[in-house]
């Protein structure tokens, strides 16, 4: 999905989700529309979301006042035990490096 889209500007994806931001809102959904058409794909449209002013992508909730993780995404970290011994050390150590490896880009 990133090589069809690449190059149109305020378009993210992540997987099969996608944000698109941007000043002029229609002419960037018509560009990623077209794009997606000419490669032989389409947007299912009873899941799409268009001209919201918040929008919950990849964990992070957008909207003009800026960027907040939702809770969920930060629940493993907060609601981990502390580490007693070694053993526990390294099992919240795989948690912080799991979610790392899997962290996606923020929105431009």
């Amino acid at each position: 999905m990133d090589q069809i889209l690449q190059g149109l500007k305020g378009v993210q994806c992540n997987q099969d989700d996608m944000i698109i931001t941007g000043k002029d809102d229609h002419e960037h959904i018509r560009a990623v529309l077209f794009r997606l058409h000419f490669h032989g794909l389409k947007a299912n449209l009873e899941t799409c979301q268009f001209l919201r002013d918040e929008v919950i992508f990849c964990g992070i909730k957008i909207y003009k006042e800026g960027l907040h993780k939702t809770s969920d995404k930060i629940a493993p970290f907060v609601n981990a035990p502390i580490p007693n011994d070694k053993s526990q050390l390294r099992s919240f150590m795989a948690l912080v490096n799991y979610y790392h490896k899997h962290k996606h880009r923020k929105p431009n």
